[in-house]
């Protein structure tokens, strides 16, 4: 939950009336961009674990969780466009979608290890 809301504070933090984003003046608009991927790569991770122990249907879960991530970026890129001096980039949505979908493999894999035995 504090990740979503570091992520909710992050993407719809106020550009000041001087064009300043305050500290996020010290990233640059590139890497900006490219942050998209690693913060939504870790928001699916963090969903994923919470919801898929308590559902039967493992694949179910991964895919509510990408889906439930995927809408959150959604929103948040539409909400940016309510912020004084932001504005929706559908760039951005597909930088969090790809995000989201590089860690899929990862999640199917380690989700269908095999569970380790307990022989004694």
């Amino acid at each position: 939950m504090l990740y979503v809301a570091f992520l909710t504070v992050v993407s719809l933090w106020p550009v000041g009336e001087d064009g300043s984003m305050g500290w996020l003046d010290i990233v640059s608009p590139r890497m900006q961009n490219f942050l998209h991927i690693p913060a939504y790569s870790g928001l699916m991770i963090l969903v994923t674990l919470a919801m898929c122990p308590t559902m039967r249907n493992r694949l179910v879960g991964i895919t509510l969780a990408a889906l439930c991530c995927f809408g959150f970026g959604i929103c948040m890129e539409y909400a940016q466009g309510l912020v004084p001096g932001r504005r929706v980039h559908v760039s951005d949505m597909l930088r969090n979608g790809s995000g989201i979908l590089l860690v899929l493999p990862i999640l199917f894999f380690w989700l269908w290890r095999p569970a380790a035995r307990r022989d004694k």
